[in-house]
């Protein structure tokens, strides 16, 4: 129960640091649509990246990793849909292109990463 927390914590730490970084591309409304887009990516990170991880293992050695990144900003845009859908207003602004969400998902893969070392 408190890894669940404190990995709901840190991935809206995480949330707000991206926002800081991609001031421009990505912003967050208010900490209602902070902590409830911090616990749908939690889920999701949860339990839909390891079934899309082993799905994308062959197409991760052929294109040298960079079909992660891709993976990364799909499911970014699921949650923030997702997110949007039962705030059902615009609580996580990402600009409306997929560029910006490869973006996002290239902070937020990395910051990811740093707290999977640290927790």
């Amino acid at each position: 129960m408190i890894r669940l927390l404190i990995n709901i914590v840190c991935n809206g730490l995480i949330l707000i640091a991206c926002s800081k970084i991609l001031s421009t591309t990505l912003q967050i409304q208010s900490m209602e649509n902070l902590i409830l887009y911090s616990i749908i990516l939690y889920i999701f990170n949860l339990l839909i990246k390891p079934i899309v991880k082993l799905i994308n293992f062959p197409l991760k050695i052929l294109t040298l990793g960079v079909s992660s990144v891709i993976i990364q900003a799909c499911i970014i845009l699921f949650c923030v849909s997702f997110s949007n859908i039962i705030l059902q207003n615009n609580g996580i602004i990402i600009t409306n292109d997929f560029i910006s969400y490869i973006k996002v998902g290239i902070v937020i893969g990395i910051l990811d990463y740093i707290k999977n070392l640290i927790v």
